[in-house]
């Protein structure tokens, strides 16, 4: 673990405008109601987010306003989520990028989860986008986030409302479907303040995302479903800040064996790694596991 290097600090104060949006477009909005884009403007609906669309024809649905290009909205909003096929994505991201955006959540999937070359380097295009535009990219392969104070459900899947109380917990997970599973728990009582999944981590990860809930005073409590990542180093970084803040990292490393490996590939196109490695370093930084 300590000949590891890491590959580059934490993102922290950026990400606000990637989940805790205060205004979102919908790249590939859609009348359709089984869409990503339609099943996220519903999902939106009530929450304290401007919402915009984007869809070549302008339509309009149920009074969102809908323009015809990312260049054409009236306002820059904090975040897009791209809604559109794979082989869209990567001009749509770079749309968002040029007008300012600064924040994109892509749900498309078929990237280096399916183990094939030419898949992983659609995804290494993307992290270039990110690191060459400042614009941080939540995915590819993602289900998408949830925000309790502003009520917003960013995300194309079924997905509870949140209730945030003085006991409130962080959930970050790198599979979307367990996380959001965990979070059907509100149903019964439980309070979350956040519950963030991560797809394959082209940009933005499990680490930067402990990070930011360190600073977010309704997160009391950080809890994370862990597979695995190329630079563990920053997710050690990001529990010594939890730590320094006083803030309990709960963390339950999810792919153990080689089947718990497989699964991990699947989910995020990210190798498991040691666990035994992964536990002294869990535990010199202050995780609970």
């Amino acid at each position: 673990m300590g000949t590891m290097a890491v590959t580059r600090a934490l993102y922290t104060d950026e990400l606000r405008p990637l989940l805790a949006p205060r205004s979102v477009v919908i790249v590939g909005v859609s009348s359709r109601p089984s869409s990503f884009g339609r099943r996220t403007l519903d999902n939106l609906a009530g929450a304290d987010v401007e919402v915009f669309g984007v869809h070549p024809d302008r339509i309009q649905i149920d009074g969102c306003p809908t323009y015809a290009s990312v260049a054409e909205l009236p306002k820059r909003p904090d975040c897009a989520v791209i809604a559109v096929p794979r082989d869209a994505v990567e001009a749509a991201v770079l749309d968002c990028a040029r007008a300012g955006i600064r924040g994109a959540l892509v749900f498309a999937s078929g990237y280096a989860e399916t183990g094939r070359p030419e898949h992983a380097e659609l995804q290494r295009r993307l992290t270039a986008i990110a690191r060459d535009h400042g614009i941080r990219i939540l995915g590819p392969n993602c289900m998408g986030i949830l925000g309790g104070l502003a009520g917003m459900r960013l995300t194309f899947g079924e997905a509870p409302a949140l209730r945030v109380d003085d006991a409130a917990i962080g959930l970050v997970s790198q599979s979307g479907g367990l996380g959001f599973a965990m979070a059907q728990a509100s149903a019964h009582g439980q309070s979350f303040s956040h519950v963030f999944t991560a797809g394959n981590s082209c940009d933005v990860d499990v680490a930067d995302q402990i990070s930011f809930l360190v600073d977010q005073p309704e997160c009391r409590v950080i809890a994370c479903l862990f597979e695995g990542m190329p630079d563990p180093l920053r997710l050690l970084a990001a529990g010594e800040r939890a730590l320094a803040a006083g803030k309990p990292v709960v963390i339950f490393k999810i792919a153990v064996g080689e089947e718990g490996g497989e699964a991990a590939m699947s989910h995020t196109g990210s190798m498991a790694g040691s666990t035994t490695v992964y536990r002294a370093a869990f535990e010199h930084c202050g995780f609970v596991e």
